[in-house]
């Protein structure tokens, strides 16, 4: 049996591959654009989601496997001033090639019995001028991974679910000024303290476990209740925040 990570080479992927070997010691099997610099995978794949000849490659060298696990932790770097553009190109990094996957592999899959969890975000959720193709994209690929678990559901016990995350602290990519903020902390999130990378790797595996066979389709939340607060109450407590620090 083999896990599959996409984007595993560090942060969030990275901590799913480190909990599968823990929990699921099986194969584990690493593609992202760069390499991962350590001895955490058995064998990694390299290149660019938006080259057709990358995704024959994965299909090609995949296909054979007996895919235990597929977790899709793919997070756009596009950069542009332009909306539509921008939207275009994070689609075509986050949305587009997970569905020419599945669909190709899709006989794989269903054989397997996968499961497979797709790491998304609250975002999909919120309305953002900053993030708006980010937005944008994480609530279309929600979108896709319902309906596709429904077609998963009727033909095998194969599994797709959705992680959604708030703000995780990952020491290397978190500045010290979000991890200490305490601001953020009363106001933003209610268990005063921010989701760690390593409790989303957990979660992960707990998806891609048998633990969680009930599960197709679903979203789990992992914020520690950042969602659940409206702007206004946040906002208030925010200010309050200020006062008592001030």
């Amino acid at each position: 049996m083999t896990h599959i990570i996409f984007g595993g080479s560090n942060g969030i992927g990275q901590r799913c591959g480190l909990a599968l070997k823990e929990k699921l010691p099986s194969k584990l099997l690493n593609i992202d654009i760069k390499p991962s610099h350590n001895k955490l995978y058995d064998h990694e794949i390299l290149g660019d989601l938006t080259s057709k000849s990358f995704i024959d490659e994965i299909i090609n060298n995949i296909s054979t496997e007996n895919i235990d696990s597929l977790i899709w932790s793919i997070r756009s770097r596009a950069e542009s001033k332009d909306n539509i553009e921008i939207v275009k190109k994070t689609l075509d990094i986050e949305l587009f090639p997970l569905i020419e996957i599945i669909d190709r592999l899709e006989n794989v899959i269903s054989t397997s019995n996968s499961k497979i969890v797709v790491i998304s975000s609250i975002a999909a959720q919120f309305v953002s001028s900053q993030h708006y193709a980010y937005n944008i994209t994480k609530g279309a690929v929600e979108s896709y991974v319902r309906n596709i678990a429904v077609n998963l559901g009727r033909k095998s016990n194969a599994r797709i679910n959705i992680l959604r995350a708030g703000i995780v602290s990952m020491p290397e990519r978190t500045s010290s000024s979000i991890l200490n903020h305490k601001i953020l902390e009363k106001a933003s999130v209610p268990r005063l303290s921010i989701v760690t990378a390593e409790e989303i790797g957990k979660l992960v595996a707990f998806l891609s476990s048998n633990d969680s066979s009930s599960l197709n389709g679903s979203t789990i939340v992992a914020d520690g209740g950042e969602s659940i607060l409206d702007q206004y109450y946040v906002a208030q407590l925010a200010k309050n925040s200020i006062s008592e620090d001030s």
